[in-house]
């Protein structure tokens, strides 16, 4: 629920405008690990989803296909055994095409993941949202990953199949000063600005975020391992 997010009110702003256009959106998120990018989309999407798959660390291209045609086949009532990318996009495409009009919200988390060696799997994302998705006005496609340089160089950024294809690209800082604030006032706690610094529960320290987009103005940030997950409260 939008209710239990601190902070992000830009972010959320951005994400509303794009999810109620009237054309197909390609949204990619990015950011450090554990900073809330997940608890974000689905908090605010939460019973708004479409279709949602995670992709699974450290395995295999069939791993990763079967989970995805058990999401397929649990999501959306498809009874299947992808065999290859290509194949699983088609049959989503081909049960978004009988769904009714309204729109349809696609929710890729741990985007990079799914990108196995040899798997091909950019290469039919890129089919899918080029050749079918992008001409409709009813897809909006969230795709969501910690491992920033992939999601620069594969996708935001891509020289290949979906060079300038992005229509949105969201980076997820970690919690400023105030919003760390916010979360421990929201658990009970009124502490003044330096003790909050100094709070055992804030580390590791506090540290200002040095990563930034190409082109965006840098902006003093703070993280921790409990306070810069979109407060999960």
């Amino acid at each position: 629920m939008k209710e239990n997010i601190i902070g992000r009110e830009q972010e959320i702003g951005k994400l509303e405008n794009y999810i109620s256009s009237r054309k197909s959106e390609f949204i990619a998120i990015y950011g450090r690990r554990r900073v809330g990018k997940t608890f974000l989309v689905k908090e605010l999407f939460e019973n708004r989803f479409t279709f949602r798959i995670t992709g699974k660390d450290n395995v295999t291209t069939k791993e990763q296909l079967a989970s995805f045609s058990f999401a397929l086949n649990d999501q959306l009532g498809i009874e299947t055994d992808a065999s290859n990318w290509l194949e699983a996009f088609r049959l989503l495409q081909k049960a978004l095409e009988k769904m009714p009009e309204g729109t349809k919200i696609i929710f890729f988390d741990e985007l990079p993941w799914f990108d196995t060696y040899a798997s091909h799997f950019i290469s039919a994302l890129e089919h899918f949202w080029n050749d079918w998705a992008s001409y409709r006005s009813d897809i909006k496609l969230i795709a969501c990953g910690s491992a920033t340089t992939w999601m620069l160089n594969q996708v935001i950024n891509s020289r290949g199949g979906l060079h300038n294809r992005i229509t949105h690209n969201i980076l997820l800082s970690p919690f400023k000063l105030h919003e760390v604030e916010e979360y421990f006032k929201a658990q009970g706690f009124y502490y003044e600005r330096p003790e909050i610094i100094e709070q055992p529960r804030a580390l590791p320290a506090l540290t200002a975020s040095k990563t930034t987009a190409a082109g965006s103005e840098p902006s003093s940030c703070f993280t921790s391992s409990t306070c810069a997950r979109s407060a999960q409260i």
